[in-house]
């Protein structure tokens, strides 16, 4: 089966690569697309593994962008760290929260 799901407005894809070897697309181990709407951002087509370290960072560029919301639908078994479980079945990481519980005051 193909799905094709159209986007709207601005997009990102990122890459988690463990080192930087100067290549336009160097190994990774984890990728997704970022789907931007305002100051949320939807994670589509996860792959991979991210560990809590790479998603930290992930979440602070993000809200370096002035994201403040990150939703994600994920599978059975599968988790959003830093995440709460919606009613429609979306995790969301509320990254302004986030960012004030971990920056020392």
């Amino acid at each position: 089966m193909i799905t094709l799901e159209p986007v709207h407005g601005p997009a990102f894809i990122f890459r988690v690569c463990p080192v930087d070897d100067g290549t336009e697309s160097p190994p990774f181990t984890a990728a997704g697309f970022l789907a931007v709407d305002g100051p949320v951002a939807t994670i589509k087509g996860l792959n991979g593994h991210l560990d809590r370290l790479t998603l930290r960072d992930l979440l602070a560029k993000l809200r370096a962008l002035g994201i403040e919301k990150v939703l994600a639908k994920r599978t059975d078994g599968h988790g959003l760290p830093f995440s709460t479980l919606q009613p429609d079945g979306y995790m969301c990481c509320d990254l302004v929260a986030l960012e004030k519980r971990l920056t020392p005051s």
